[in-house]
């Protein structure tokens, strides 16, 4: 074993380079995971993964745009699509497609959401192959998305008890580990509420208010033929129960043409970045 190792690089070395079990590989064997073992939580750096989209280049001849910082957009008004690195909730990364509403406007509908940890073991302060995997991944997905047919509004959607008992099974069987499932709500024709509580005596927010319930709201606008869905917390001030409603964590439209598995898929992955 060298001589003279910093702290860091003795704590990397394995039992059997220690005490000379096999032969001494050096410091390149601690030089891979040097920067991560010093700086332990490395955030995802997102804007190389759109840097990374520009660089690959059209969607089946639509142009990447960058809007904002965290905003990729393809093609013109009437067939766009997006890329929007979104920290609501925690980060991940909403893929979405506009379309026609019953009324003749445009809303953007949501088709896939990538969650993101915000924690990656880059091998070094130049190693980007990690935002570059991912920006492939979108891509991938980004060409699917626009060899669809286009999707729109639909009137007398009666399927929305259907879609929200499938939603409910899954938030029953995958939810944070720091809630519980309590039920489902219905607050009015095609308006239902998915809640959950949380354990014990609710979860301190960062605001040092303390968490009680968590909702997911979804129902279908006869008005515009769509689907909404979004999601909040509930808060009340410390060693109080006022039960404040919270900005949502998500907010996506849905057309009721997709699929009730492609909707859910959504919408669980927006919840495991909870």
């Amino acid at each position: 074993m060298q001589e003279n190792m910093t702290f860091m690089e003795w704590l990397g070395v394995p039992p059997e380079q220690m005490f000379g079990f096999v032969g001494n590989f050096g410091p390149k064997a601690t030089e891979k995971t040097k920067v991560y073992s010093e700086e332990p939580l490395e955030p995802l750096q997102v804007s190389l993964i759109l840097d990374e989209l520009g660089w690959l280049g059209s969607i089946n001849n639509k142009k990447p745009q960058r809007l904002f910082e965290n905003v990729m957009s393809y093609g013109d008004v009437a067939d766009r699509m997006q890329v929007v690195v979104s920290p609501y909730g925690s980060l991940k990364i909403i893929l979405r497609k506009v379309a026609t509403t019953l009324e003749g406007s445009y809303i953007p509908l949501c088709y896939s959401i990538y969650p993101l940890i915000n924690d990656y073991n880059h091998n070094g302060e130049n190693d980007d192959h990690i935002e570059n995997m991912i920006a492939n991944k979108i891509a991938d997905k980004l060409n699917e998305m626009d060899k669809r047919m286009m999707l729109g509004g639909e009137r007398n959607f009666e399927g929305t008890r259907e879609l929200v008992l499938e939603m409910a099974q899954h938030v029953r069987a995958n939810h944070p580990r720091c809630m519980h499932f309590e039920g489902v709500i219905q607050n009015g024709e095609n308006d239902y509420t998915i809640y959950l509580q949380y354990n014990g005596q609710g979860v301190e927010a960062p605001s040092a208010k303390r968490v009680e319930q968590f909702d997911i709201h979804l129902n279908y606008d006869k008005d515009t033929g769509l689907i909404r869905c979004w999601a909040n917390e509930i808060t009340s001030p410390t060693r109080q129960h006022l039960w404040q409603v919270q900005p949502s964590e998500w907010d996506e439209y849905f057309s009721p043409k997709q699929k009730n598995s492609e909707i859910v898929e959504c919408i669980m992955n927006a919840l495991y970045t909870y």
